[in-house]
């Protein structure tokens, strides 16, 4: 849930892409969880809009839930209440 949150928060600074090694099979289940919660995103295993050319589609952050996940939740809390506060400008 505070995951959830946080990402709603980032949600007019950022563009949310869900990466997974699911099948698609399993996208109609995954998009319906993203409508269930309210929380918008680009795609599913989608490029960003920013490319680079590498493998793995462009972010500043990526949020895994089974590797960092407390590390990057931190950060980004700090980085968002920094930008919500007027302390950082962000460009969208």
């Amino acid at each position: 849930d505070d995951v959830i949150t946080l990402l709603k928060r980032w949600e007019p600074y950022s563009e949310v892409v869900i990466l997974t090694g699911n099948g698609e099979a399993k996208y109609p289940m995954i998009e319906e969880y993203m409508k269930s919660i309210g929380l918008e995103y680009k795609g599913i295993n989608c490029d960003s809009s920013v490319s680079f050319g590498g493998r793995k589609t462009y972010a500043n952050a990526y949020i895994d839930d089974r590797g960092g996940l407390p590390s990057i939740y931190r950060n980004l809390y700090k980085l968002i209440t920094k930008i919500e506060n007027g302390e950082i400008s962000h460009n969208v």
